[in-house]
């Protein structure tokens, strides 16, 4: 089973199934079409992690995000495909996703896009 950590922002969502990706930091294992996930919400440490559902991976994608663009498996996104890749994402919209990336993970981003 592959733990996925969700932001606490869209942690009800992702529990009523309303959003079903979340990008990841590359790790030493990627995860793969077919893995197990556990989505978790983190609250502090590991003790402190909720499990939001359990699901399996349907597919993922690289993805790299700048200070002004995503780029899913190396293809650039335009203004719009940037609004649908947020809001898929769980977000209201790029700006929202961009502020929360640059809080949290930090900008440039390099992950993985997971789809359950």
């Amino acid at each position: 089973m592959t733990i996925v950590l969700v932001p606490r922002l869209l942690a009800s969502r992702v529990a009523a199934g309303e959003v079903n990706r979340a990008t990841v930091p590359f790790g030493k294992n990627l995860i793969r079409v077919g893995h197990d996930l556990s989505l978790r919400c983190s609250w502090g440490g590991m003790s402190g992690q909720e499990i939001l559902r359990s699901t399996v991976c349907l597919g993922t994608r690289n993805v790299y995000l700048t200070g002004t663009s995503v780029f899913l498996s190396a293809e650039e996104q335009d203004s719009a495909e940037r609004f649908i890749f947020a809001t898929q994402c769980g977000f209201t919209d790029w700006p929202e996703m961009w502020a929360w990336y640059s809080e949290f993970r930090g900008i440039p981003y390099t992950g993985q896009l997971v789809v359950w």
